[in-house]
């Protein structure tokens, strides 16, 4: 939500977000993607295609506002295009991200841990 506060300031007011936002490598450096970087190995392992969708999404979902932070810095108007990219992708993450919570709860119930 930080992330997209930092996003909607840039849009709203011209503020320039972090590097987060604006860096090629954005989707490495959020806070989100330094997290998904360190447990991807494990992750994969409950359904490695959809951690390489979500990987994809996420990297777009950052591609996107970039392209529309960058124009908006320039002064001019943002591309209706690249906020359309933005929406979709943003909702595929969340939905993404539902599923990821649901397979890792049932995940860790099935797995008794020694007492």
């Amino acid at each position: 939500m930080g992330w997209v506060r930092r996003v909607l300031r840039c849009a709203v007011l011209g503020t320039p977000p972090s590097d987060d936002v604006l860096d090629p490598l954005a989707h490495s450096l959020c806070r989100f993607g330094r997290w998904f970087a360190l447990n991807k190995r494990n992750l994969e392992k409950l359904d490695a295609q959809k951690m390489q969708r979500l990987d994809i999404v996420h990297q777009n979902m950052h591609d996107a506002i970039r392209a529309i932070c960058t124009e908006m810095l320039a002064g001019r108007g943002g591309n209706s295009a690249d906020l359309d990219v933005f929406e979709q992708t943003q909702s595929e993450l969340v939905n993404l991200l539902a599923e990821l919570k649901t397979r890792v709860l049932a995940n860790a119930a099935r797995h008794d841990p020694p007492t």
